[in-house]
């Protein structure tokens, strides 16, 4: 096999063990989700808004790490009276949700 099929295989491989990462994480998740309905009496509604506040924190932890700017829209005098609207909009709606 060349350096090309080297290549793919690579990907193949990384592909494939963030895929079985994907899917433990989903079934971390789900059980996650049936001990906070049953045993701990939370509605969906308020679970599900815990799930895009956590899921949400850990996409912006990863894009930092990754080296990404996230918070660069905040460092644009432009944009950020934008930034802080588009902010108070997503809070309301996760809030009235409830």
């Amino acid at each position: 096999m060349g350096m090309e099929g080297d290549g793919i295989l690579k990907q193949q491989t990384k592909g494939t063990g963030m895929a079985v990462v994907a899917a433990v994480c989903w079934g971390l998740v789900a059980n996650a989700g049936e001990f906070l309905v049953t045993v701990k009496g939370l509605d969906a509604v308020s679970l599900t808004s815990l799930r895009l506040i956590v899921a949400g924190g850990i996409f912006l932890l990863a894009a930092k790490v990754g080296g990404t700017e996230v918070f660069r829209i905040w460092h644009l005098s432009d944009s950020r009276r934008r930034a802080a609207a588009d902010i108070d909009i997503e809070i309301g709606g996760v809030t009235t949700l409830r």
